[in-house]
């Protein structure tokens, strides 16, 4: 088979239409089908996982639109996404107000970009992996210099946003010259770059004088460590109806082929 040139491929690519994004490549060689079907059958990687989120992944979606939800829109929204399933999505995510709405989106637009992914792929590795599972939140709030904008928005309304933990965890914070960092932003550096080496080491990120970080399961409630300065604990995952509304729904449009063992 003859290997195309990078200019005719990214031509190929172009083509499809499709806007920003990426995805893995089923090549038949080092990924053979799709990892839905790879996790079902348990086919993957049999390694200790360590994988998460922050609490404000998507917020920065809701607050760069234009057009701001209110619990009319939200709700005409989920009846056209949903269809006779709005409702029950309505009772895990509340817009009786405009406020409630506003909340609501947040937590669809943190869901839908990258938080129900992850939730699944901890959750595949649960069922078929036979490695133990870290799930962590990280809900610190970076700390913003003062009158910092991200565009239109003060930088202090981003929230945990995505990629705001890199500091934390690579202990860089002091790189950032202007920023009031607190003593609770160097406590979850501290631990969360100590938890990661831990982890990298042993496959555990537990060890020292850490809280202890019990491994993501159904025997435990399913425990999440929840990175916050001020309590550094861990806690049953919170959202984990709303997950399963989500994984429900997939299930309806995935193909058949794509994990058929489940």
């Amino acid at each position: 088979m003859r290997a195309k040139p990078a200019n005719e491929l990214l031509q190929a690519a172009a083509k499809l239409g499709r806007a920003f994004g990426f995805g893995p490549n089923i090549d038949g060689y080092f990924l053979p089908t799709d990892m839905h079907t790879i996790y079902a059958q348990g086919a993957q990687s049999h390694v200790p996982l360590l994988a998460g989120w922050n609490a404000d992944e998507g917020k920065m979606m809701v607050l760069y639109s234009p057009q701001k939800p209110t619990a009319q829109s939200f709700a005409d929204q989920a009846r056209e996404r949903f269809g006779d399933q709005a409702g029950e999505f309505l009772k895990l995510f509340s817009a009786k107000t405009d406020q409630e709405a506003m909340l609501s989106a947040e937590a669809l637009a943190n869901d839908d970009f990258i938080v129900f992914s992850t939730w699944k792929w901890t959750n595949m590795q649960v069922q078929t992996g036979k490695s133990p599972v870290y799930q962590y939140h990280f809900d610190e709030v970076p700390a913003t210099k003062p009158g910092a904008m991200a565009g239109p928005i003060p930088a202090s309304e981003l929230g945990s946003k995505h990629a705001g933990e890199i500091e934390y965890l690579f202990q860089t914070l002091k790189s950032q010259e202007g920023v009031p960092w607190t003593e609770d932003d160097f406590k979850v550096s501290d631990a969360m770059s100590s938890y990661w080496a831990n982890f990298v080491k042993s496959g555990d990120p537990n060890g020292g004088n850490l809280p202890k970080w019990p491994p993501y399961d159904s025997q435990d409630q399913f425990q999440v460590m929840r990175l916050l300065g001020s309590n550094i604990h861990s806690a049953p995952e919170p959202d984990r109806a709303r997950f399963e509304f989500f994984d429900a729904q997939s299930k309806k449009t995935m193909p058949k082929s794509a994990g058929a063992s489940e």
